[in-house]
């Protein structure tokens, strides 16, 4: 008589570890999109927030300044100055980092930011034509992972009124 045996076969055992294996490495594959997908997520928001940040600054300082002009850099592209009536000049250019803002008095440097956009091309514009003169900057930035092409614009309007007529208006207020 022939005993039975209870135990599986190396054909029955090699089978489940493919079954396994295929499991496992689809739950793997998921998991690797979802943290790729959140990782772009994030980055573009991030990117977001610096745009957003980046015009409501611009925004503010053009609309409390009294005059704009277009520098050109010895590295290449343009520098926005925005002077103000308290004798501050606020300097926005682009540089590998980013977008940058420096607030300078004279010389000195007062404050300094950075809004990381990332390697972007700007095209300063400055149109005068007209009170209030309008600054529009337009931002493009080329995404390696997908080739696409964001192109962003900034307006802000920046009141030119001369500096004495300024300081009269407000004293006799």
């Amino acid at each position: 008589m022939r005993q039975r045996r209870t135990g599986f076969t190396l054909i029955e055992l090699t089978v489940v570890l493919t079954i396994l294996s295929l499991v496992w490495l689809s739950i793997t594959c998921v998991l690797y999109t979802l943290y790729r997908a959140d990782h772009r997520l994030r980055d573009e928001l991030q990117h977001e927030h610096a745009m957003s940040r980046l015009a409501m600054r611009l925004r503010l300082d053009a609309h409390t300044a009294h005059s704009a002009n277009l520098l050109d850099r010895a590295a290449g592209g343009n520098e926005l100055v925005l002077a103000n009536r308290n004798e501050r000049n606020i300097h926005y250019g682009v540089s590998d980092e980013g977008v940058y803002r420096v607030v300078r008095k004279d010389e000195a440097i007062l404050h300094r930011d950075v809004f990381r956009v990332g390697r972007v091309t700007e095209q300063w514009e400055l149109r005068s034509s007209a009170e209030p003169s309008l600054i529009v900057v337009s931002l493009t930035s080329r995404d390696g992972r997908s080739q696409s092409t964001r192109i962003q614009r900034i307006k802000a309007a920046v009141a030119t009124t001369p500096v004495a007529a300024a300081t009269t208006t407000e004293a006799s207020l």
